[in-house]
């Protein structure tokens, strides 16, 4: 068998974490259901609503995947799945705290929350929404939107949610390094070594074969470089034995008085002994 060169995750998950992450993350979609559910019909700028189902999809991927993590699952795939099933769930359930504000908001005499709780009486109510509008577009009370635009809206409200999940979850839930060992996650030692973009052609092929000669090889880059090369360190404080080492491509660009900052990946988690990985860090 062919010794690994670079860390994958496992794919495994932790029976004993994964019950109480659940809880949790359900936890959390319930709570998120009604805080979403209320600055959608709050909100003060009708066009911001458009936003506010991108982020919600996006924070309940994040903050979901990120519970998993902590929960010891090394599935990116398991933990996008479940993070999609628990924003679709929390967006259900929003359906009935949003009627609910909807119909208060217009003062509507006689309405208790145990009206939208009764599944009937909910679908009756959405549907009466759907005829008559639930907000105007424009300041100027304009005529609301009902109908079938509503329910274009409704739709695009829904793909906003549960498509970016996805993206970010898997975002969140890819990254990290674990120590099967003992069973924690590796901490990080960013930016312990910069080096010159124009050493990158001789630099990622013999990192990638973990030749850590070629460090000593190349020269440090300069302060005023830009773009430029990190070496970053993933290291075991536990154990000890699952360390690695990764090479990026730092570029720094300037619009307006914000700095944005692209990275890319040239070399990624290379395995190395604790040795090595101290060598490293200490440059």
């Amino acid at each position: 068998m062919i010794p690994a060169t670079h860390y994958r995750h496992s794919n495994r998950l932790s029976l004993l974490w994964l019950p109480p992450a659940l809880a949790v993350c359900g936890a959390i979609a319930f709570v998120a259901a009604f805080v979403y559910a209320y600055v959608m019909v709050y909100v003060p700028v009708v066009q911001l609503a458009f936003l506010l189902p991108l982020l919600f999809g996006a924070g309940m991927g994040a903050v979901i995947a990120f519970v998993l993590k902590k929960a010891k699952v090394r599935s990116p795939f398991i933990a996008t799945g479940i993070a999609f099933l628990v924003t679709a769930g929390s967006y259900a359930l929003s359906w009935i705290p949003w009627t609910y504000a909807t119909f208060a908001r217009a003062d509507v005499p006689g309405l208790t929350f145990l009206d939208v709780l009764w599944p009937p009486s909910l679908v009756a109510m959405i549907a009466g929404i759907y005829e008559t509008g639930a907000w105007s577009i424009g300041t100027g009370g304009g005529e609301a939107v009902s109908g079938v635009m509503l329910g274009v809206c409704w739709l695009m409200e829904a793909l906003f949610v549960l498509g970016v999940v996805p993206f970010v979850a898997y975002g969140v839930a890819a990254g990290g390094v674990f120590c099967e060992k003992c069973e924690r996650w590796c901490t990080y030692a960013s930016d312990v070594m910069r080096l010159p973009v124009s050493a990158q052609r001789e630099l990622a092929p013999r990192l990638d074969d973990r030749d850590l000669r070629v460090l000593t090889e190349v020269p440090r880059a300069q302060p005023y470089d830009n773009p430029f090369l990190v070496v970053d360190l993933a290291m075991c404080s536990g154990c000890g034995e699952t360390n690695t080492l990764s090479l990026t491509h730092v570029h720094r660009t300037q619009q307006g008085n914000r700095e944005q900052i692209a990275r890319t990946r040239v070399v990624d988690h290379v395995l190395l002994t604790r040795e090595q990985a101290e060598w490293v860090r200490r440059g």
